[in-house]
């Protein structure tokens, strides 16, 4: 699980849409 934070931090999406 702690991958997954890894590559999407807790930040806002609309701010930078990593993964949508």
């Amino acid at each position: 699980m702690n991958q997954f934070e890894t590559c999407i931090p807790i930040t806002p999406n609309n701010s930078y849409p990593s993964k949508t």
